[in-house]
């Protein structure tokens, strides 16, 4: 995980490809995914890597303290399938907190050459 807020983003992606998605971090879980609404609930601890097969949040807590921490947000990249696919691709994702509350928003882009 890094806290670069600006990382070199060689390309934007695919506007297709980008959503916002909203984790609650005092319930560790995704509240907020407009591509599959039916998923809003989902543990966060569940969500796995798709190429590693390993958990993308180990540590929901300790990640949520970690953003809640950055003011500027935090750069995760992980492999996730892009919309209306099966296998997974990279995925470069910022999470912000929204101060006040138990929300950390995030956004992402599918990129194999950005570098974060």
């Amino acid at each position: 995980m890094a806290s670069n807020p600006t990382p070199n983003l060689t390309a934007a992606g695919n506007a297709a490809d980008t959503y916002i998605f909203v984790f609650d971090c005092d319930k560790k879980l995704r509240v907020a995914y407009p591509l599959k609404p039916e998923t809003v609930g989902t543990d966060i601890m569940s969500l796995k890597d798709a190429r590693a097969g390993s958990l993308i949040y180990p540590d929901p807590e300790g990640f949520c303290k970690t953003v809640k921490k950055e003011p500027s947000g935090v750069w995760k990249q992980y492999w996730w399938p892009k919309p209306g696919e099966k296998e997974g691709s990279r995925k470069i994702s910022y999470y912000l907190s929204a101060k006040g509350t138990p929300y950390v928003v995030a956004a992402g882009i599918y990129d194999d050459k950005a570098t974060i």
